[in-house]
C-alpha cells in the first residue's frame, strides 16, 4: 500500500525519517538517564518486576528482540524500560520532525516503541498472555491517571510541538475534520490551552452540536456514522464461526460478541462495517440509530497483540493496524446492542480499545432509549477502532466513498437515499441507507422438503461444529515462522495426508480439535490430536480383545497421580469395536488379514511418530522447568531460600504435582497453590535448621579441637630468664635498684629457665570440662566471635580460683628479667605483652591442685582450663611458698 499523508490515520509516521528520529530521541534521553543511574518510574519498576517474575515472559521478550525486523531500535528489555520511563512521565506530543520540513503526529508513543516487537511470533505469544496484559494494564492505568492531572496539559500549547501550534492544529483539522474552534467545545477559547484542564479532557473533548447536526430522516431508512474514523473494511455475509484471525477474511460473530450465541445468530449472513480512530480524531461514540439499548458490557482483552505478517510494501511497521478484524475478538472492547423499531431491527456497536490507555467508557445502560446521535460513550487516551454489525435483512448504501484509508466524519446529516447493491459505492455524505430484503417465496413440494432437510443438516452441523476452526486455509507463513524461530528441531509431519498449515495449526494453535475450545495442552505425540480437558477418552483395558488394535497414549488425559494411565479416544474404540464385531461374524481369514494389517499400520505409525514423540517430551520438560523456575523466582522474592525450594522437589509428591506441570503459571493459580507450597517449605526449612544445628555442633567440636591444637603450637608465648652481668647489672635493660639481697653467689653457674605460656589449653578435655567453653559452644557462636570471647574468659576463669588482692609477679629484678622469645631458638623481642591476669597467675606462691586421681600440684600455665569444680587453690602449699618468698625478700617472685 502506498504511503498516505498520515500513515494509518496518524497511528504511524509515513516518513521513516520521522519514525527513526522519534525513537532515536527517546534513546538519547534514555541513555542520559542510564548514565545518571536514574531510578525507574514507580509504574515502570512494577512492570519490570511483573515481567521478570515470569520466566516465560522474559524468554518471549528476549526472542522478540531477536526476531524483530532489522529496523527495530529497541534491542533489549532494559532499553525498553528506560524508554517507557520517559514516555509515561509526560503527555504525548503532537508532532515530530525529521529535521527538515517533514512534520507528522506521534500520538501513540508506546505503540510505536513496541510496533516491530509486535510483528514477531514471540510477540504474538507474549502480548496475548494474560500475565502480560495484567502487567501492562497497571502501567497504562498509572499513566492514565497522570493524564487527568494539570501537569499533563503542558503540551496543550501553541509552541512548537504543542497541539495548538500551527502545525498541531493542521493535524487536528486535516481530512475535513473542520476548524477546531468552530467544531469542538472549548472551556476557555482565549486561553493558550483553550481551557482543557488535562490531556484527558482535551482527548475526550465534546463536539459542538452545530458542527455535527443530526438531521432527521424517516425512521428505519438511515443509519448514521457512529464515530469519526477512517474506514478499514466492510464485510458481507458474516458467519457465527469463521477464520477470524486471517487478514482479509470474514469475521467470527460468536467471538466478536464474547460467546453470546443467542445474539450472534441474529446477525448471521449480515454485514460488518469497521473503521478506526486516529489520535487526532474525535473520540466519543454516538448511536447510529434510534431505539432501545438491549445490552451494554465491557469485555477485557489484549492491548498490544496483533497477527504477525510480512509487512506492506517492505514496511514492517503497522501489523496491529492491519489486524483490525482480529482485534474485534482479542482486544479490550465495549459491546452495545440496540433494538431499532421497524425494518432495521437489532444493531450491534463494538468499541475496540487498542494500545496505550485505551479505556472504553460506556455511558448508557440496558433499557435506555436512544436517538440517532445520542452519546453512547467514549475512548480515553489511546488508539481505538469500532465495528457496527447489521442483520442479514439490512442492505446498506453509502453516501460517501467507503474504502480503506478514507476518513469519515461523524456527520449526522440526512442521507440522500439511493437503491443500490451492497458492494456498490456511492458518493456524498457519511450516512448509510438501510433497506429490508423481500421475503422469498415458499418452495413447493419436493424442493421445500429438500430445503428443510438441508436446513436441518446445516443446523446439526452448526451445533456439532459450534466452535470448530478450519485450519486448512491458515496462512502457512504465520505458523512456519513460529515453528522455525520458536521450535528449532521440530520434526516433519508424520502424516503425509496432513498439510503443512494443518500441521502447524495443530502444533501451535491452542485449540481443541474436537470442540474448538481452548486447549493449552501439548499435542498428543502418539495419537497426533490436540484436545481440551473435556476431550472424550477411555481408559484402556488391556484384557480387552481390541486393546492391541488401538492407538493408545498416556498423554491424552492429564495424569492425576505418580504414573500416567494409558488412554484411547472413545470414537476410535467404537470404530475398532464395530469392525471387530462385524469381521468376527464372517470369514476368519479376512479377520486375520485385517488384524495383520492393523498391526503393520500401528508399527509403521509408531515409527513415524517417534521423532515427534521425543520432541514433544523434550518440550514438555522445558516447559515444566520453566514453570518451576517461575515458581522458584516468586518464592525467592518472598524471602524463601533456594536451598529449601530445591529440597522440596524430593520429599513431597504434592510439590511435584503443583510445580512440574506444562501449564503456564498465572496469578489465580499462584494464589491457589501458594498455601500448599508454603506448608512444604516450612517443613523442609524446620528440618534443615535442625540438621544444620546438629552438624554445626559436630563441626564446631572438630574445628575447636584443631584450633586449640594449632593455636597452642603457633601462639605459645615463650618467656625465659635472662641473667644480668654482676659487673654491669644494668646492661641490656634500664637501671634496677640493687638493694635486694643477692640470691646466688657469683661462682654459681646459672641456667636460663624458659616458660611457655600458651594462649589456649593443651587438654582436649577443655570442651567437655571447661564451663565457659561449654557456654560458648551452647550459644552456637560464629568462630571469630567464639575466639574473642574464649580469650577473654580463659585466664579469668582460672583467676577466680585465687584469693583476691594478689599482685602481679615480678617480671624483672636487678639479677634477671623475663623476656619474650619469638621462636624456639630464643630470638628476643622487647615489649611487655602479658596481661595483668597472666602476671598474677605466674606468682611463685600461686599453687593450684587438681583433684583428678592423685592430687597434683601445678603452676600456671600447666593444666590451664581445668574445671573449677575439680581444681582448687592449694592454701597450705601457698602459705609455705609465701613464707619462703618473704624470707628471700621476694614476696612477689615469679
Amino acid at each position: 500500500m502506498p504511503f498516505t499523508s498520515h500513515r494509518y490515520n496518524g497511528w504511524l509516521p509515513s516518513s521513516r525519517a520521522v519514525y527513526n528520529k522519534f525513537i532515536n530521541d527517546l534513546l538519547e534521553e534514555a541513555k542520559r538517564r542510564h548514565e545518571q543511574k536514574a531510578q525507574h518510574v514507580a509504574s515502570v519498576e512494577e512492570f519490570k518486576k511483573d515481567i521478570e517474575a515470569n520466566a516465560t515472559m522474559v524468554d518471549l521478550f528476549n526472542k522478540s528482540f531477536v526476531q524483530a525486523s532489522s529496523e527495530n531500535l529497541i534491542t533489549s528489555f532494559e532499553i525498553l524500560l528506560q524508554v517507557l520511563d520517559i514516555i509515561v512521565s509526560g503527555p504525548p506530543r503532537s508532532i515530530e520532525s525529521d529535521g527538515t520540513e517533514t512534520h507528522e503526529p506521534v500520538g501513540v508513543p508506546i505503540y510505536i516503541v513496541l510496533d516491530l516487537l509486535i510483528n514477531t511470533s514471540a510477540g504474538y505469544t507474549l502480548f496475548n498472555m494474560g500475565e502480560f496484559n495484567s502487567a501492562i494494564k497497571k502501567l497504562l492505568n498509572s499513566w492514565g491517571e497522570y493524564l487527568t492531572t494539570a501537569d499533563s496539559a503542558k503540551t496543550l500549547t501553541n509552541e512548537a510541538g504543542g497541539w495548538f501550534s500551527p502545525l498541531g492544529l493542521s493535524i487536528l483539522q486535516a481530512d475535513e475534520r473542520g476548524n477546531f474552534d468552530a467544531t469542538y467545545v472549548e472551556p476557555d477559547p482565549k486561553a493558550v490551552n483553550k481551557g482543557y484542564a488535562s490531556w484527558d479532557a482535551f482527548f475526550t473533548r465534546q463536539v459542538q452540536s452545530s458542527a455535527r447536526p443530526v438531521e432527521q430522516a424517516p425512521a428505519g431508512t438511515v443509519v448514521y456514522n457512529a464515530c469519526e474514523s477512517t474506514v478499514d473494511r466492510v464485510r458481507y455475509n458474516v458467519q457465527t464461526h469463521d477464520k477470524f484471525w486471517l487478514k482479509g477474511m470474514a469475521y467470527s460473530l460468536y467471538d466478536m460478541l464474547n460467546g453470546r450465541e443467542d445474539i450472534a445468530k441474529q446477525f448471521v449472513g449480515g454485514t460488518v462495517y469497521q473503521a478506526f480512530l486516529g489520535p487526532n480524531d474525535y473520540h466519543r461514540w454516538h448511536s447510529p440509530i434510534g431505539g432501545k439499548v438491549v445490552d451494554a458490557i465491557l469485555v477485557p482483552g489484549t492491548y498490544y497483540a496483533a497477527l504477525p505478517d510480512d509487512g506492506e510494501d517492505g514496511y514492517m511497521q503497522g501489523a496491529l493496524i492491519r489486524s483490525q478484524p482480529w482485534l474485534t475478538i482479542a482486544a479490550a472492547r465495549a459491546i452495545i446492542t440496540i433494538q431499532a423499531p421497524g425494518p432495521i431491527g437489532l444493531v450491534c456497536f463494538i468499541a475496540v480499545g487498542m494500545v496505550e490507555v485505551s479505556t472504553c467508557d460506556i455511558r448508557v445502560k440496558p433499557g435506555d432509549s436512544v436517538s440517532p446521535g445520542t452519546e453512547l460513550g467514549m475512548f480515553h487516551f489511546g488508539g481505538s477502532s469500532h465495528a457496527v454489525i447489521f442483520g442479514p435483512h439490512v442492505k446498506l448504501a453509502y453516501r460517501n466513498e467507503v474504502k480503506p484509508e478514507v476518513h469519515q466524519r461523524s456527520s449526522y446529516r440526512e442521507a440522500a437515499l439511493k437503491e443500490t447493491k451492497p458492494k456498490k459505492v456511492t458518493k456524498s455524505g457519511a450516512t448509510s441507507k438501510a433497506k429490508s430484503k423481500s421475503t422469498p417465496k415458499a418452495l413447493p413440494g419436493k424442493k421445500k422438503r429438500k430445503a428443510k432437510r438441508d436446513q436441518t443438516k446445516t443446523d446439526k452441523e452448526s451445533k456439532e461444529h459450534k466452535s470448530v476452526l478450519n485450519f486448512a486455509n491458515l496462512p502457512i507463513e504465520l505458523f512456519l515462522e513460529r515453528a522455525a524461530l520458536d521450535n528449532v528441531g521440530l520434526p516433519s509431519c508424520p502424516d503425509n495426508s496432513v498439510s503443512e498449515s494443518e500441521y502447524a495449526a495443530l502444533m501451535f494453535f491452542e485449540i481443541c480439535a474436537e470442540c474448538g475450545k481452548a486447549a493449552v495442552r501439548q499435542v498428543d505425540p502418539i495419537l497426533f490430536v490436540r484436545g481440551c480437558d473435556k476431550a472424550i477418552a477411555l481408559k484402556v483395558d488391556h484384557t480387552s480383545d481390541v486393546a492391541n488394535l488401538l492407538l493408545c497414549s498416556p498423554y491424552l488425559v492429564l495424569p492425576r497421580g505418580k504414573t500416567r494411565i494409558v488412554w484411547c479416544q472413545v470414537k476410535e474404540y467404537e470404530r475398532i469395536r464395530e469392525i471387530v464385531d462385524e469381521l468376527e461374524k464372517g470369514d476368519g481369514t479376512t479377520f486375520k488379514n485385517w488384524i495383520c494389517e492393523s498391526y503393520d499400520f500401528m508399527q509403521t505409525w509408531h515409527k513415524a511418530i517417534d521423532p515427534l514423540h521425543k520432541w514433544v517430551k523434550n518440550r514438555e520438560e522445558k516447559e515444566k522447568n520453566a514453570r518451576a523456575f517461575q515458581i522458584q523466582t516468586r518464592l525467592i522474592k518472598l524471602s524463601w531460600d533456594a536451598v529449601d525450594i530445591s529440597e522440596c522437589k524430593e520429599p513431597t509428591q504434592e510439590w511435584k504435582t503443583l510445580v512440574f506441570k506444562t501449564k503456564l503459571l498465572d496469578d489465580n493459580e499462584w494464589r491457589d497453590i501458594l498455601p500448599h507450597l508454603l506448608d512444604a517449605l516450612e517443613q523442609v526449612y524446620e528440618k534443615r535448621i535442625e540438621e544444620e544445628v546438629y552438624h554445626r555442633e559436630i563441626e564446631r567440636g572438630i574445628i575447636i579441637g584443631n584450633w586449640l591444637g594449632g593455636w597452642t603450637d603457633k601462639n605459645t608465648e615463650r618467656w625465659k630468664t635472662r641473667w644480668r652481668d654482676p659487673v654491669n647489672p644494668t646492661s641490656g635493660s634500664e637501671s634496677i635498684g640493687t638493694s635486694e639481697m643477692m640470691l646466688y653467689s657469683q661462682g654459681i653457674k646459672k641456667f636460663s629457665t624458659t616458660l611457655s605460656i600458651p594462649w589456649a589449653p593443651r587438654s582436649t578435655k577443655v570442651m567437655t570440662t571447661c564451663p565457659h567453653v561449654i557456654e560458648l559452644l551452647a550459644n552456637d557462636l560464629p568462630m571469630d566471635e567464639f575466639e574473642r570471647k574464649f580469650e577473654e574468659k580463659e585466664e579469668a576463669a582460672v583467676l577466680e580460683l585465687l584469693p583476691e588482692g594478689l599482685k602481679s609477679a615480678e617480671m624483672r629484678t636487678w639479677e634477671f628479667e623475663w623476656v619474650s622469645c619469638t621462636n624456639n631458638e630464643g630470638a628476643v623481642t622487647t615489649g611487655d605483652t602479658l596481661s595483668t591476669n597472666a602476671k598474677i597467675l605466674l606468682r611463685a606462691d600461686c599453687l593450684l591442685n587438681v583433684s583428678i586421681g592423685l592430687y597434683t600440684h601445678y603452676h600456671y600455665p600447666n593444666n590451664l582450663g581445668a574445671l573449677k569444680g575439680v581444681s582448687f587453690y592449694d592454701l597450705d602449699s601457698a602459705k609455705v611458698a609465701k613464707a619462703i618468698l618473704r624470707g628471700l625478700g621476694r614476696p612477689n617472685a615469679s
